[in-house]
């Protein structure tokens, strides 16, 4: 979107390893926003097909702070 701003999708599986329980498909929505060295981001989500029968609605947010660990250099 802009050198700040980004849009993000997901689309995600999981089952047992023979695919035959436990099986879950589902779509994130999200947005990051970037200031300085902090970006902030936020998900939602549902499922689109359970085993169980039962919509699944996921959400989530976070920060993550960027450290810059260059030292400048001296100047002679």
């Amino acid at each position: 979107m802009t050198r700040k701003d980004a849009a993000m999708i997901e689309l995600r599986t999981a089952s047992t390893l023979d695919f035959k329980s436990d099986r879950l498909v589902f779509v994130n929505l999200g947005y990051i926003h970037g200031v300085r060295n902090i970006i902030v981001y936020g998900n939602v989500g549902h499922s689109i097909f359970t085993d169980d029968g039962i919509g699944h609605t996921y959400a989530g947010i976070g920060i993550k702070v960027q450290i810059d660990t260059k030292k400048p250099s001296a100047s002679r």
